[in-house]
């Protein structure tokens, strides 16, 4: 009879679930087949890791009611796997283990989620019982959380919760350990929190403190007394923090009869806690004014050097550095002594003058300190000395080609910045001439032609420019291993450059033929947008509605591991585990030589919110096609999420919201969470002192970093900053935008030196590749954006200047 009872039951529910029939619809047997990931959200998925309270209980309902319309397994566990995240979320765990026990199929793809989900239930099902004094419910949780926690680490061990089951093990043993502790188990107890002590990860030994503390409490609980003081003793010598000490004190007033009776512990633990106060708090020692601490060497005249430096004593320094170089240069004591030198030699230039004893010194110099010292004083305004020490480099060392390549470079530079720009060219054409293998040499081939053209001497500048594009190409420079970035490319600058002369001549039909030179050749570069507008051309020209119009999800030879990530991936995002759905992907491998199947991917990335990877993405499809691109693959390419912040903040201040996510896409690539090398922070990469400052302006709080990585606190004050910068400038844009690259200081010095230049002129003259660069793309992405999705677009230079709203 039961018999007949469970067959009819299995009748059933295949007929209400039709996807439980074949063992061929299970997750792990579809991984070849796309994942629809808009089969429960049609427009806009929903990030669960960002919900606030108020979006749990709505969320969940629309859960609850896509249960009715499922149409496979893997649409089934799904569904269920958001709900239990969703009553995790609402500290709902009962309810969540009810759902992660009963409502699945087998066969998931994502069961270590699901493995994961239960053990974080099972945890937090502990803690409420342990609050409520259930010990033996709390041990019951926590043995089951431990389960499966090593079913997470024995099964999947490419499962991104794998890596942190020791932490979590730890976590669990150290509770139950309190659990057993609570019901004067100490054997139990302490057999727990000795695991617990044993286990390692990143950080492991800032909870050992804790768990050495339980134990000694355990010892000290069950009369070990002699165990209890040992490690107590441990902690006092290698972890003496505030936590040690007054348990340590307690310990010992509870236990001093008994201690003073074995083995001297009572007197050891005296004589550590001795000379502090009852609370167990080290004295206030005085705070003496700090030093340069410098190293102690066998060699008095290299130790007496250090002294020298370390009481600024410069003629002392000027005369132990001419014997150290004299007598010792290759002394191993005396390694990176001149980095302090130069500093000490650039103090004293800054406080008095230049003079001929340094002269004498750094005649003695190597050719990197001589070439670091020039390099100071140019930076620090003293060019005049700067030209002496790159000129002293360049008659001592002739032989090093890379050190002679960059100084005559900077000499150029020096040069240009005081416009002696007939010197700047010498110094560029010797570069050329003579050490023409090197990271500057596109940029001394640009900047000969450029000089000549804004001297006025007009033919030199176009025998300059066509010789730069018959022979120059970077990518010959991109293998150069000296530690440099790779070069720009200069070709589309000197093609605009070089049209703009033939039209200024009068060969309007030689003009039009450099300016299609330019367009067909670089497509979406800056000075593309604006010859297309000057040709009375579309700024998007570039579009080919017919260019890619279909994803392929799947190719072929991607291989099971592949296969898996990418159904893993669609699976995470269609239910709002965006995060984990770009970490799924972004393992994907081997997948640059199919074009559609890119294309699938960077969608996927740009619908989980992986705006930096989707656009990473579609410039590899753009390349492959010279940078001609389908309309719906430039919206992956130039996305605009936050518009509506955008457009809310840029309001109040007339600015176009294109012109804010032309610069966000430039700053961050829409990676709210990006921190730069200069530790600039978020969407529009604001230097936390930057922001505190705006934040004060606006009689806001200032933000912390975790504040910053907040999409509308970093937008509030991006957007604010980016509208100083265009007060400060009188709304110029480009001075505005190399301000909020380079910063104000730098674009005023730049403005003195090259206040006759056009705007044009001006944003190709700037010296920081860098800011020169960032000004062209944070416009042409402004051109594209405004075209692609704002009304009416820009359709000439001004436009692109005009970024205040009528």
């Amino acid at each position: 009879m039961n018999c007949l009872r469970q067959s009819l039951l299995v009748i059933i529910l295949l007929g209400l679930c039709p996807w439980l029939a074949s063992a061929n619809s299970l997750d792990v047997f579809e991984t070849g087949k796309n994942f629809p990931t808009d089969f429960l959200f049609k427009e806009g998925i929903p990030n669960l890791k960002n919900l606030g309270p108020e979006d749990l209980g709505p969320l969940l309902q629309t859960f609850k009611d896509a249960r009715q319309q499922v149409e496979s397994a893997a649409q089934n566990n799904l569904i269920h796997l958001g709900m239990a995240y969703l009553y995790l979320a609402k500290h709902e765990y009962g309810q969540a283990l009810a759902i992660l026990n009963h409502d699945f199929t087998g066969g998931f793809i994502l069961e270590d989620f699901r493995t994961y989900f239960l053990s974080v239930a099972s945890s937090q099902l502990a803690e409420e019982r342990m609050n409520e004094g259930h010990w033996d419910q709390a041990v019951a949780h926590l043995k089951e959380a431990y389960q499966y926690e090593m079913t997470l680490f024995e099964k999947f061990p490419s499962s991104p919760f794998h890596e942190e089951v020791p932490r979590h093990l730890a976590r669990i043993e150290t509770r139950l350990g309190n659990a057993y502790f609570k019901q004067e188990d100490y054997p139990s107890a302490w057999s727990h929190y000795n695991q617990a002590l044993v286990r390692e990860y990143p950080g492991h030994e800032k909870n050992r403190l804790n768990i050495y503390l339980a134990l000694a409490r355990t010892y000290d609980a069950g009369k070990n007394l002699d165990e209890a003081a040992d490690i107590y003793i441990f902690l006092l010598n290698n972890f003496p923090s505030k936590a040690t000490r007054p348990a340590t004190l307690a310990f010992l007033k509870n236990n001093l009869e008994a201690l003073e009776s074995r083995n001297g512990n009572a007197e050891q633990l005296k004589r550590l806690l001795r000379g502090k106060g009852e609370e167990g708090e080290p004295p206030v020692k005085p705070v003496a004014r700090k030093l340069p601490k410098w190293p102690q060497t066998s060699n008095r005249v290299i130790d007496n050097l250090y002294l020298a430096l370390s009481m600024d004593d410069f003629p002392k320094i000027l005369d132990y550095g001419m014997k150290v170089l004299n007598d010792f240069p290759g002394d191993e004591n005396a390694k990176g002594i001149l980095n302090h030198v130069n500093q000490a030699i650039l103090n004293q230039v800054q406080k008095k003058s230049w003079s001929r004893d340094i002269e004498a010194l750094i005649d003695l110099y190597p050719v990197g300190y001589l070439s670091q010292l020039a390099r100071k004083l140019w930076e620090s305004g003293f060019t005049d000395n700067s030209l002496l020490v790159y000129q002293k480099l360049l008659d001592k060392f002739p032989t090093e080609t890379l050190a002679c390549h960059k100084a005559l470079f900077f000499m150029g530079r020096i040069e240009e910045d005081n416009y002696q720009y007939e010197k700047a060219i010498d110094y560029y054409e010797k570069l050329l001439g003579r050490y023409n293998w090197g990271y500057f040499t596109p940029a001394a081939q640009f900047k000969v032609p450029w000089l000549h053209r804004l001297r006025g001497n007009m033919d030199a500048a176009k025998v300059g420019f066509n010789k730069l594009l018959k022979y120059a190409h970077p990518d010959k420079y991109r293998n150069l291993d000296y530690g440099f970035p790779e070069p720009d490319d200069f070709r589309p600058a000197a093609l605009y450059w070089l049209g703009e002369m033939e039209g200024r001549s009068g060969n309007y039909e030689k003009r039009s033929q450099v300016l299609n030179r330019l367009v067909n050749q670089h497509p979406m570069d800056f000075y593309a947008m604006v010859a297309r507008m000057e040709m009375f051309r579309r700024p998007l020209e570039f579009l080919e509605p017919g260019l890619i119009q279909n994803a392929v999800p799947r190719k072929w030879g991607l291989g099971e591991i592949n296969r898996k990530r990418i159904n893993r991936a669609e699976k995470l995002i269609s239910i709002g585990f965006l995060e984990m759905g770009m970490n799924e992907l972004s393992e994907v491998t081997q997948v640059e030589d199919n074009q559609e199947f890119l294309y699938y991917l960077a969608q996927l990335f740009k619908k989980a919110g992986g705006f930096q990877k989707a656009i990473g993405l579609s410039w590899v499809i753009s390349r492959k096609n010279h940078h001609s691109i389908s309309p719906s693959l430039a919206e992956i390419l130039f996305p605009k999420p936050y518009l509506q912040k955008a457009t809310q903040e840029s309001a109040q201040y007339r600015l176009s919201p294109y012109l804010v996510l032309a610069l966000m896409r430039q700053e961050s690539a829409f990676n709210k969470k990006v921190v730069s090398s200069a530790q600039a922070i978020g969407l529009m990469q604001l230097l936390p002192s930057t922001a505190s400052r705006v934040a004060r302006s606006m009689g806001e709080k200032p933000p912390d970093q975790k504040d910053l990585k907040k999409p509308e606190v970093n937008i509030q004050l991006g957007v604010k900053y980016l509208h100083e910068m265009l007060n400060d400038f009188e709304d110029n844009i480009i001075f505005a935008l190399a301000s909020y690259n380079a910063g104000p200081a730098k674009v005023r010095q730049w403005i003195k030196v090259r206040s006759v230049l056009k705007p044009l002129e001006f944003m190709e003259s700037i010296p920081f590749k860098e800011t020169r660069n960032y000004v062209k793309k944070v416009l042409r992405n402004y051109v594209i954006y405004k075209t692609l999705y704002g009304a009416g677009g820009i359709h000439d230079f001004q436009g692109i200047l005009t970024v205040r709203k009528d």
